[in-house]
């Protein structure tokens, strides 16, 4: 789970300079959220809560986010030809 909250003033600039679906290095790489992020008025605990006890409480939901994480982490790796 990743969490931001920047100065709305950053925030606001950044949103309209970046052309950017999303913050994390993990879901820029795979262009889907692999990591859920909860940004400005989204990072509460009421909205993370419920992911954090899904990734402790479901198997295949932790599963699936570490192999999806593998396989951003590979995309980083020089060509070993």
């Amino acid at each position: 789970i990743v969490g931001y909250k920047l100065n709305n003033f950053t925030a606001w600039w950044l949103k309209k300079h970046l052309k950017i679906k999303y913050v994390n290095l993990c879901n820029i790489l795979l262009d889907t959220e692999v990591i859920p992020e909860f940004l400005q008025k989204n990072f509460t605990a009421k909205n993370i809560a419920p992911t954090a006890f899904k990734l402790l409480e479901n198997t295949e939901f932790k599963e699936s986010q570490v192999q999806q994480y593998k396989k951003a982490l590979d995309l980083l790796k020089p060509d070993n030809k």
